[in-house]
């Protein structure tokens, strides 16, 4: 489904991050994949996976790559967490920012006001009601134009589609 798709996709770049800026060690900081994830709000739930799972915030490990400590190995630990954490989080803007950069590419800003006339894209094998074609797949994906009655939103408005239409 698309959740899960789109789930892959966010740990995809989250990984890919990861093996790119550390492609011997990548498999030793993969918990930290899975700490991200469970630790990272989620719109459709209103709260992170682990709050829901479990009922409270997660706690932080307790460990701040400032502490010192007379472990040589500890710190040698702490330290190569702390680079790796903020590579991790350079990739990350990185990667964020060309997926939004792709995404503008195809989007456009427009507004319209009630009472103006626009064009309606449909897809051709699913919403046959307003044009019945021989040939779906050479049908036109726009129809219209359609008077605008009402704006619902910021980019929904309310069309005056003929009575037998079932488009929603």
């Amino acid at each position: 489904d698309g959740q899960t798709e789109r789930l892959n996709q966010c740990l995809e770049t989250y990984l890919r991050c990861t093996v790119h800026a550390c492609p011997k060690k990548w498999f030793e900081w993969l918990h930290l994949a899975e700490y991200w994830y469970n630790t990272t709000y989620h719109s459709a739930l209103e709260k992170t996976p682990f709050e829901v799972l479990y009922g409270h915030v997660p706690r932080h490990l307790g460990i701040v790559p400032s502490t010192t400590s007379s472990v040589a190995d500890l710190d040698a630990w702490l330290q190569e967490r702390s680079e790796m954490l903020q590579l991790l989080h350079q990739q990350l803007l990185r990667a964020q920012q060309r997926m939004k950069s792709q995404a503008d590419t195809h989007r456009s800003e427009r507004s319209f006001e009630v009472g103006d006339s626009v064009y309606l894209k449909l897809q051709p094998y699913i919403q046959t009601s307003l044009a019945d074609r021989l040939n779906q797949k050479l049908s036109f994906r726009f129809f219209g134009p359609y008077k605008i009655l009402a704006r619902i939103g910021n980019a929904a408005y309310r069309l005056d589609l003929p009575k037998a239409s079932q488009v929603h």
